[in-house]
């Protein structure tokens, strides 16, 4: 049996009788200035989050591939690492809010289904992985808006 089983309540919630509560307030402490300032915090916070996911999301992109001239043809080629930044943006979409979908409505703003995901499964199709991956971002990016959705006049248009 353990030393810890053979204490009472009374040996663990033992209160030094010297010790005033009261002694080491604060007399100009006022917390309604502390909850302004944890909500100035909070909204540079958040800008610096979106900021964050746009750059990786803009990473992420940019190495799915690009058009290339190949014999007078306009090519997709698609990059050494496309496979990963496809997993990428679909962790991305997976993890997206229901309520404000800001990866959801970047990718649209940067028409990333017309330019990129479509022209990579039509030239890369033979490859499957990379064609079940691309797919299933585009079955992401189609489907409907969550219903607490601000944005839904966005995602629908």
């Amino acid at each position: 049996m353990s030393n810890t089983a053979n204490l009472s309540n009374a040996d663990i919630y033992q209160q030094d009788d010297n010790d005033d509560p009261m002694e080491n307030i604060d007399e100009n402490y006022d917390p309604g200035l502390e909850d302004d300032q944890k909500d100035q915090d909070e909204g540079i916070l958040d800008q610096r989050e979106l900021d964050r996911k746009f750059n990786d999301l803009l990473f992420c992109v940019q190495g799915v591939g690009s058009y290339k001239e190949i014999n007078g043809m306009q090519v997709y080629v698609k990059h050494e690492h496309c496979l990963e930044s496809l997993k990428d943006i679909y962790k991305h979409l997976k993890n997206d809010g229901s309520a404000i979908p800001f990866i959801r409505l970047t990718l649209g703003n940067w028409n990333f289904f017309e330019k990129d995901l479509i022209p990579l499964v039509k030239f890369h199709k033979q490859d499957k992985k990379l064609s079940f991956l691309a797919t299933m971002i585009m079955i992401n990016l189609t489907s409907a808006p969550a219903e607490n959705c601000t944005k839904v006049s966005k995602l629908v248009n």
